[in-house]
């Protein structure tokens, strides 16, 4: 199905595992640029080079940080 999302950039806050991964995986593949967000700098970027693999040419990038936190990101 093509939701029509290429051009377009999507921020998912939680998204090193699980739910918050399958929701980026979904997007990649339907052509948005996402990028991950997560607590822990290493999980995120982990997580990205996953994504990566398994969607690839998608535009991957990582915002590590506590989004809770005003002085994180």
């Amino acid at each position: 199905m093509d939701f029509q999302l290429r051009d377009t950039r999507a921020l998912i806050t939680g998204s090193t595992q699980g739910i918050g991964f399958a929701i980026a995986e979904a997007l990649a593949s339907e052509g948005a640029a996402v990028i991950l967000n997560g607590r822990d700098a290493a999980r995120t970027h982990a997580a990205a080079e996953r994504l990566r693999a398994l969607v690839p040419g998608a535009d991957v990038g990582v915002a590590p940080g506590d989004v809770a936190d005003p002085t994180a990101l």
